[in-house]
């Protein structure tokens, strides 16, 4: 599925079939794992990126603040979340946007919501019976 906005797909069927083609037979799925991972950390990820967008400020050192949008970055870059590392990066690049812009911190909350959203709908297409 795409965004309606764009020509990005949520989540890119090439970066899971790259995945799928480096599974060891036997072992634990490794797509489902990285989706796990995801999952469990992201809505942590977006709650401590707005927590230090809305504690930092301007003058302060923004490091933390980027570092937090390039972890989630490197979270949606790993599984193919390819629109939600693009508004990643532009807090990791330059991190006084997320300062003030409580619009970019929101879409990054809905990137996030939109990338679990389809991760189940992936699950459940790969295996009905999965919840």
């Amino acid at each position: 599925m795409k965004h309606t906005n764009s020509d990005i797909p949520i989540l890119s069927t090439k970066v899971i079939n790259d995945l799928r083609s480096i599974q060891v037979p036997g072992e634990p799925d490794i797509v489902n794992q990285l989706f796990d991972v995801f999952i469990k950390t992201s809505a942590q990820r977006v709650d401590h990126l707005s927590s230090l967008a809305h504690s930092l400020v301007e003058g302060e050192d923004l490091k933390p603040l980027s570092l937090e949008a390039h972890a989630l970055r490197s979270s949606a870059l790993m599984i193919g979340a390819f629109s939600l590392a693009e508004v990643c990066e532009q807090i990791e690049r330059h991190p006084e946007i997320g300062l003030t812009s409580e619009f970019l911190l929101d879409e990054v909350a809905d990137e996030v919501k939109t990338v679990v959203s389809e991760i189940q709908k992936v699950r459940q297409e790969i295996s009905p019976t999965r919840h």
